[in-house]
């Protein structure tokens, strides 16, 4: 996990936005080895068993490797007590969850597990089917109730971010080219914090960061072997879906147009319709853009296709189509729009990215900022209680 994710670290399945360091413990009446009843805590009138603690803290602990931290049952409690104020706090507002934002957490989740996967086998193929078992298998909830919890943490971002919508707006009119944006602090490799004076001096200390790997820019048309849920066809439809790539291939090698039987043979709407590349203004059917070829981004693009379609692409020039190739999301015949070999951006062309970059982290810790200043006086004004000593909070 990044040094700026850190900075607004979210637990999964307490679906709260950070585990809270420093808490301010509120009205709290510490009603301590309450044994009986079994009871850890109480959050207004939310009860926390000890039943309820262990199963989060059983899910958290089986699928740590997904979200990348190891937590204690007691900070485990701290964040089910933040997730109950939060919650609570959500319901008064009217918010309609952010599909894009949900699909990229569930996204990232998926991703974090096939990393894990591939580290332990290297001809490890993920698949949508595979993770819903290891989040019902290892992390012993159904996956509409895991995708529940990703859905109140994105709803639990949202209102932090429409809290700091001021201080955002402030940020976004940044330019970073006046002295007065500076020096700023960006976290480094090293953990640490590294202060600069200028843009130019972000550049020249970090050059080697703007290079850019060689890279091959890519159409395709895609006959789709899998469903909506990610779920293989069976044999015989794909065996016809086959023969549907073959015949497309059979036009091409004749000599018919790569656009116009796009149009004619693509699965893939998002790209079927026509697209212009803003530097060459050229205009294209299936476009799917560059992939790397070199560099440790290269591992994305063979993770994402497979090792078979990634020779093919280095093997591919441009004006090149390939024969039918298989992926993990059905057939494709690639084209290669040109090749880019390595280089390093200059300064000018690297400045939107710095700025964006400044603004990002800092766009973090005001969230941050702002989530923990929410937490303080939420809790503040909370009754929270503790029946068992072990768990009870160290503020006092």
């Amino acid at each position: 996990m990044s040094k700026i994710k850190s900075l607004i670290f979210v637990a999964l399945f307490a679906a709260c936005l950070i585990p809270s360091v420093a808490q301010t413990a509120g009205k709290k009446k510490n009603l301590l080895n309450n044994v009986k009843s079994n009871n850890v805590a109480k959050v207004g009138k939310n009860i926390i068993t000890q039943a309820e603690l262990d199963k989060t803290y059983n899910e958290m602990k089986s699928m740590e490797a997904v979200y990348g931290k190891e937590l204690s049952k007691k900070e485990i409690l701290e964040m089910m007590i933040d997730d109950y104020l939060l919650k609570d706090r959500v319901k008064e507002e009217t918010l309609i969850l952010d599909e894009n934002q949900f699909n990229q957490e569930l996204n990232m989740m998926k991703y974090q597990y096939a990393q894990m996967k591939t580290q332990a086998d290297s001809n490890y193929k993920y698949s949508d089917e595979d993770f819903k078992r290891y989040v019902e298998t290892d992390g012993k909830m159904t996956y509409s109730a895991f995708e529940d919890k990703i859905k109140q943490k994105v709803l639990g971002q949202q209102f932090i971010t429409k809290m700091a919508t001021p201080k955002l707006q402030a940020l976004d009119r940044k330019t970073f080219e006046s002295s007065k944006d500076f020096p700023v602090e960006i976290p480094s490799a090293r953990g640490t914090l590294d202060k600069y004076n200028s843009l130019r001096e972000i550049y020249e200390e970090n050059e080697q960061s703007f290079l850019v790997p060689t890279q091959i820019v890519l159409k395709h048309i895609y006959f789709r072997t899998i469903d909506a849920e990610g779920a293989q066809m069976k044999a015989e439809d794909k065996a016809a879906v086959k023969e549907r790539a073959k015949d497309c291939y059979s036009r091409l090698k004749k000599g018919e147009d790569f656009d116009k039987l796009c149009l004619i043979y693509s699965d893939d709407g998002a790209t079927k319709e026509e697209y212009t590349d803003p530097a060459s203004k050229e205009t294209h059917r299936g476009y799917i853009g560059p992939f790397p070829l070199s560099g440790q981004y290269a591992k994305i693009t063979r993770e994402k296709y497979s090792d078979a379609i990634f020779d093919v692409f280095n093997q591919l020039k441009p004006g090149q189509f390939s024969d039918v190739c298989e992926s993990p999301y059905g057939f494709h015949i690639f084209y290669a729009i040109e090749k880019k070999d390595k280089t390093i951006l200059s300064f000018e062309e690297s400045k939107s990215t710095i700025v964006q970059q400044l603004k990002n982290y800092e766009m973090q810790k005001i969230n941050q900022e702002t989530y923990l200043e929410l937490m303080k006086d939420l809790r503040k004004k909370a009754d929270i209680k503790y029946y068992m000593k072990e768990y009870e909070s160290d503020e006092k």
